[in-house]
């Protein structure tokens, strides 16, 4: 299994990409949305994740790894079904 290439790029959106293409390669799944799809789903969870942290009391900037999970697996329940 080869591993994702060597990315010197900032560019995020980019490097999404590159993880997703490697993932659907390696993982043999069929159903992994587009890179430019994870990206915009991710940028919607960014963009609500303030007012979700502040329902559970929580800091954005102060949020640990697990209260991020915490605040992702959350907000994953209130999305609708993607295509």
């Amino acid at each position: 299994m080869s591993s994702p290439k060597s990315y010197n790029d900032n560019d995020v959106e980019k490097i999404v990409t590159v993880v997703r293409n490697w993932l659907r390669t390696a993982s043999k799944r069929k159903t992994i949305p587009s890179g430019s799809k994870i990206w915009e789903h991710y940028q919607d969870f960014m963009r609500d994740l303030p007012q979700l942290a502040n329902k559970f009391q929580l800091a954005v900037n102060e949020l640990v790894f697990n209260d991020f999970i915490f605040m992702l697996t959350e907000w994953l329940i209130t999305q609708p079904p993607t295509d």
